[in-house]
This record gives structure tokens, C-alpha cells and sequence, in this order.
């Protein structure tokens, strides 16, 4: 969706959803704001878990693998 959209554009995409299936990036916020149900994927590197950067909401749809090296989710 990069580039297709500006953001006024894109928020009515979101509100409209059915579901929406994403990184931790603003378009989940977007989504948990307008309540519309999310499958939110998360790196499992410290700074970047679900308990500092996840929904508000209850996070029982939020995706964090179990890596044997998640320092491979960081970037360098």
C-alpha cells in the first residue's frame, strides 16, 4: 500500500475493514483507534515487544515469534 495512498486517503480503507493484518506501524494504531479487529506481528527484540508499542486494547490478536536469535529482527 506504500505510495498508493495518502494518509486521508488510507484512513477510510482502514476504518472500513473487515481486519487488518500488520507490522507495528502506525496503520495498527490507526486501526485499534477505530476499533477494527487486527493481527499485529512484533519483533521480539526487546525494544520493539508489544507491551511498549502493541494496541491498547487487549492484545490477544498480537504475534511475537519465539526466535533462538531474535537479534536478527534488528537492524543494522
Amino acid at each position: 500500500m506504500v505510495g498508493r495512498f495518502s494518509l486521508a486517503e488510507f484512513f477510510p480503507v482502514i476504518r472500513n475493514s473487515s481486519l487488518l493484518i500488520t507490522s507495528s506501524t502506525g496503520p495498527l494504531h490507526i486501526a485499534n483507534a477505530v476499533r477494527v479487529p487486527l493481527l499485529g506481528f512484533f519483533c521480539p527484540v526487546k525494544p520493539h515487544t508489544p507491551k511498549r508499542w502493541g494496541p491498547y486494547d487487549p492484545q490477544k490478536w498480537v504475534v511475537t515469534p519465539k526466535l533462538d536469535r531474535p537479534e536478527i529482527c534488528e537492524f543494522k
